[in-house]
């Protein structure tokens, strides 16, 4: 799937808090969600 800017933006936010991804079915919600997921394990966990 090709992300948008802001779905990229998203994904790509510093994490400050709780984040809600709102849209309609079809928008990229759970990809926009997993993307998130493991940009902040690779980017923010620490071993």
């Amino acid at each position: 799937m090709n992300l948008n800017i802001e779905q990229k933006r998203l994904i790509t936010a510093t994490p400050s808090g709780a984040m809600l991804v709102r849209g309609v079915a079809g928008s990229g919600k759970t990809t926009v969600a997993v993307q998130r997921a493991g940009f902040l394990l690779n980017n923010y966990c620490l071993d």
